[in-house]
């Protein structure tokens, strides 16, 4: 039996077509190029001073597998020892970069080569390989090959990158004889058509141009980064031409969201679950995620994607652990000609879609990030659409709570607790919450939610989700855990406005409408406008902010007798009284918030003592974390104002990993607004100043209503603006700079208006 099961292999061997008929990330035209290129051989299509342009890469990855050791390949290794063979394949070193291949494809468990790094690998050198070893790739892994699914997507990579392997597999083998594999190979392809025909573009539609958590993003973007390149050669026409407005442009987020001047955080924005919130598509050196970066650059010209590669370059070059191995990278995708963004010349902000990203380099530095509603696609997204971070210089607006899901457990000697009941409180359930971001609460007492078979205690926020999202309706809109849409969106020289629509994220049982308008004027005032009718008159809405520090009321501390809840003043529930303005500073920066409708309203401040705990074992001992404590107030799970609020705390014993991006924001408490006067509609209408440190400055905000508007006046030294909004919609309105020179007059858009496109420079320009 097993001897005619080896016949059929070898029948099969014997009838797949060269991998050079498969043009998968470098096809046979590349080779002279890249030959040009490394200072191989010469190319007489090339220009002679590019000879040998990249000679020093490729050195680095020729040494590189060198110095390997025999034994089970890492990471990179079996791509990389496929590309030296495909360049040079008479070269003397190319029966170790054989065996290198080899290796890989004899693995039984595969934990450390990535099977779909391997399948790649055979596209390049399959010809090259010993038939003895081809025979028993194939009758070991053949049979396992399984076909894309509707429900597969990079959501799931794990099973999505065994398919994705199966596929390449496939179209390595154009020419097949053997009936058993011709029929085997048509049900993948088959399969791969339709998915890539009907699933694919859905999912690439819902997930928008922003990573389901920045944890998660480059694995997202690597994996449909491939998956189209894959879909290119089952298509036998590049796919990329279609995907320059979707995938193309998926490292925007990496440009936009980079640090600004004197900021202190060297990450990206820090939301939903970031262990690690990288500053690149480039987390580890794995799973292909060095290439992801200069693929989409190098197949849509995106001028941010040439920018990130650009800045791989740089990593790669650096001698970092585990880089070199992947230098052959820039050789193939020499992207010497594409256009780089001039990242001294952007705009004040960017549309992303389902994110809205402002920068100001001057004046006060900062980045804000709005979640203009994107929906749950992934588990471990938070239930916070409409939430924004504000960093400048460290997170003056930030998130409650960190990620230490698997840090705090029992396994590692943590605790999880609510208050002081004695049964173990799951505190992803308050880091995922509506209560732990700057968001609206609706508090409905009647409504209990469940998550995971466990009541969800953090009351009052948006609809809760589970798993992972397995199946892609035809539109976004028509997806059942859509979050909210944007309703408006424009910029100018010194504003930027959005509108979005939050009602979907609360569910028809506590919000009848609620919408959220974002307006950034003269770069550093941020006024919110947040129009709320519950959908029952039970459920009363909270305005909510999470802060970093303890604030101070008109530059002093918050005073005792202001207390309503707590033993000391270190902690507790303050009522803060009408016309006074909170401040609070966190690295560099600082945030003065300005509270104006209601009228009739109730301002709190809530938290602390904030005192730091330190690990006391493994591996993170000694560092420091704020975990509160029963009677502490900065995690309350309810809104201040209601019943007995219990707050979630925990304790870290030894835990096995902690991201890069722990504490890193860090977290006092919150800020709530209520209103005193129960309308069917309520307008809260706060204000924001970003403000560089202790550079306060005083600042006069008035509202009035005026023929069915609301107008807002601001004045400081810096600052004469008004601003008109209507009363009841959010459609319309107005903002006007008042100037010695005459005024000068802003019409928001009630519509949402394209961004123009980037400026652009030649590397070392």
């Amino acid at each position: 039996m097993s001897s005619c099961r080896e016949v059929m292999v070898l029948l099969l061997l014997a009838s797949i077509a060269r991998a050079d008929a498969v043009p998968l990330l470098m096809g046979p035209t590349d080779l002279a190029r890249v030959r040009h290129l490394c200072g191989v051989a010469a190319d007489p299509e090339m220009p002679q001073k590019r000879f040998g342009a990249y000679s020093r890469d490729y050195r680095r990855v020729r040494a590189f597998l060198a110095d390997r050791l025999p034994g089970e390949p890492l990471s990179g290794e079996p791509l990389a020892a496929a590309f030296l063979l495909r360049v040079e394949p008479s070269d003397p070193e190319a029966a170790k970069w054989r065996s290198v291949v080899t290796d890989a494809m004899q693995s039984r468990v595969w934990v450390t080569t990535d099977p779909l790094e391997l399948g790649l690998a055979l596209c390049w050198c399959w010809d090259q390989l010993p038939r003895d070893v081809r025979v028993g790739f194939l009758r070991a892994r053949a049979e396992t090959m399984e076909p894309l699914e509707p429900g597969d997507s990079p959501l799931r990579p794990l099973a999505f990158r065994r398919r994705l392997f199966a596929l390449a597999v496939a179209l390595a083998t154009e020419s097949v004889t053997d009936r058993r594999w011709a029929t085997q190979r048509e049900a993948l392809l088959t399969a791969a058509h339709d998915y890539f025909r009907k699933t694919f573009p859905r999912f690439v539609a819902a997930r928008g141009l922003i990573p389901t958590s920045p944890a998660f993003g480059a694995q997202e973007e690597a994996d449909t980064a491939i998956a189209l390149e894959l879909a290119g050669v089952l298509a036998r026409h590049s796919k990329w031409k279609a995907s320059r407005a979707t995938v193309g442009r998926w490292m925007e987020h990496y440009v936009f969201g980079r640090p600004v001047r004197d900021a202190g955080l060297p990450l990206g924005f820090i939301r939903d679950r970031a262990g690690d919130a990288s500053l690149l598509p480039l987390e580890s050196y794995r799973q292909l995620q060095p290439l992801t970066a200069h693929l989409i650059a190098d197949r849509t010209r995106d001028p941010c994607a040439a920018w990130v590669a650009a800045a791989v370059d740089r990593r790669l070059r650096s001698r970092a652990p585990g880089a070199d191995v992947w230098r052959w990278v820039p050789i193939v995708f020499d992207l010497a000609e594409v256009p780089v963004v001039d990242e001294r010349a952007l705009p004040l902000a960017r549309n992303l879609g389902h994110a809205v990203v402002i920068r100001n380099e001057k004046h006060a530095p900062a980045r804000l990030w709005i979640d203009a509603a994107q929906p749950y696609l992934r588990q471990g997204q938070h239930f916070d659409a409409g939430h924004f971070l504000i960093d400048a210089g460290g997170y003056v607006a930030g998130a409650a709570g960190e990620d230490i899901a698997r840090g705090a457990s029992a396994l590692y000697n943590g605790r999880q607790q609510l208050g002081r009941n004695r049964e173990s409180f799951v505190f992803e359930q308050f880091f995922t919450s509506t209560i732990a971001h700057n968001t609206i609460l609706l508090w409905d007492s009647a409504f209990l939610q469940r998550w995971y078979d466990k009541a969800f205690e953090p009351r009052g926020g948006q609809l809760v989700h589970e798993g992972t999202v397995e199946t892609f309706p035809r539109t976004t809109e028509s997806l059942e855990t859509a979050t909210g849409r944007m309703l408006a969106y424009g910029q100018q020289d010194h504003g930027v406005y959005v509108a979005l629509d939050l009602a979907p994220a609360y569910g028809p049982r506590r919000a009848g409408t609620l919408t959220r308008e974002f307006l950034l004027l003269d770069r550093t005032l941020l006024l919110l406008v947040d129009r709320v009718r519950p959908a029952r008159a039970r459920v009363q809405p909270t305005w909510v902010l999470n802060i970093p520090a303890r604030p101070r009321v008109n530059d002093d501390d918050l005073l005792s007798e202001w207390r309503v809840s707590g033993d000391n003043n270190k902690a507790g529930v303050w009522q803060i009284p009408d016309d006074l303005v909170l401040r609070w500073e966190f690295g560099t920066g600082a945030l003065r918030f300005v509270p104006l409708l209601p009228r009739a309203r109730s301002v709190r401040a809530i938290g602390g003592p904030a005192e730091p705990l330190r690990i006391a074992d493994g591996d993170h001992a000694g560092r420091r974390y704020v975990g509160s404590s029963a009677d502490g107030f900065e995690h309350l799970v309810v809104p201040s104002s209601r019943y007995r609020p219990e707050n979630a705390w925990y304790r870290l014993g030894a835990p096995p990993k902690l991201g890069r991006s722990f504490g890193q924001i860090h977290h006092w408490g919150r800020i709530e607004v209520e209103s005193a006067d129960p309308r069917e509609t309520q307008v809260f209408l706060n204000l924001m100043v970003i403000e560089s440190g202790r550079q306060a400055e005083a600042i006069d905000a008035q509202v009035r209503r005026e023929d069915e508007s609301i107008v807002c006046s601001i004045r400081s030294k810096s600052h004469a603006l008004d601003v008109r909004l209507p009363s009841d919609d959010w459609r319309g309105g107005t903002v006007t700079w008042v100037g010695d020179e005459g005024d000068i007059r802003w019409s928001l858009p009630s519509e949402t208006t394209a961004d123009m496109d980037l400026p652009t420079r030649r590397l070392g320009g």
